[in-house]
């Protein structure tokens, strides 16, 4: 299979691989921001409504997959302080 030159036609309409990439990274980095966004909202629902706090429960409400908490350490580790927090609200 050979491959045929871009013309001087294409050459012009190619869109160079550098901002290729770049627009991939930044179609990344926007997905990612959208998604902490909809944890946050998540924790704060969570929270408010005394519903059940764990890690599947809040990816459960936030739809994102439970591995995106993972990566993210601060939100796991924060759990049992939102539990603790919940508890003692509840006990007053």
């Amino acid at each position: 299979m050979t491959r045929t030159p871009l013309t001087s036609e294409h050459a012009a309409t190619a869109t160079p691989p550098s901002m290729r990439a770049q627009a991939m990274l930044d179609g990344r980095h926007a997905d990612s921001a959208r998604r902490r966004q909809r944890v946050i909202a998540a924790l704060d629902r969570t929270v408010a409504e005394g519903a059940e706090i764990n890690v599947a429960a809040i990816a459960r409400a936030a739809g994102v997959d439970r591995s995106f908490l993972y990566r993210h350490r601060e939100w796991v580790d924060a759990l049992p302080r939102l539990r603790t927090a919940d508890s003692a609200e509840s006990d007053a």
